[in-house]
């Protein structure tokens, strides 16, 4: 993290920090197995992130109107 002048060692340091104050951060997602609706390329990534909000029994919040069982955000 050059930006902040850190070290390696300071920057996982700092990272730790912030994950630490998430909640539902997600630190193993599972194996991603996609839902019958991922059926193009560019769906993949958006089935995946529901699959891993859906372990930790989050919701996806997204400006895509195309991800099923997905918060829209307005």
């Amino acid at each position: 993290m050059q930006g902040f002048r850190l070290d390696t060692v300071q920057a996982a340091a700092a990272l730790d920090h912030i994950r630490r104050g998430l909640d539902g951060y997600v630190a193993e997602p599972p194996a991603p197995k996609l839902p019958a609706w991922a059926t193009k390329n560019r769906l993949t990534t958006d089935a995946h992130l529901m699959q891993v909000a859906a372990s930790a029994r989050l919701k996806l919040a997204t400006f895509d109107t195309g991800i099923p069982g997905a918060t829209l955000i307005r």
